[in-house]
């Protein structure tokens, strides 16, 4: 079943990194205003902030903070390049920059 709703076409985008002992899921997915972007963080049981910043020099930045389950939410995204910075515990994990709004395969 769950491959099956994987196979059915979707205007979410689901991307998954392993950094530093955790699993990290995005899932970007068209808005009214916007994209909104969700995630979890899966790993050591530590709460933390993730940071969505435009990867232009000086790009404006947006904050989220995680719950006691590791998720968090982004709302109001614009299409453009980002940069996510997820400080969990004594750990900065930066992501390499993730595409918002274009189209994927």
């Amino acid at each position: 079943l769950a491959a099956g709703m994987r196979s059915a076409a979707s205007s979410t985008r689901f991307l998954l990194y392993s950094v530093k002992g955790r699993d990290i899921d995005l899932r970007i997915t068209p808005a009214a205003a916007g994209f909104e972007v969700a995630g979890q963080v899966l790993g050591p049981d530590e709460t933390g902030e993730v940071e969505l910043r435009a990867a232009t020099e000086g790009g404006s930045a947006q904050l989220a903070t995680m719950d006691d389950m590791g998720e968090f939410r982004l709302e109001g995204v614009r299409r453009g390049s980002y940069v996510f910075t997820l400080r969990v515990g004594a750990d900065e994990i930066v992501l390499p920059p993730v595409e918002v709004g274009d189209r994927w395969v």
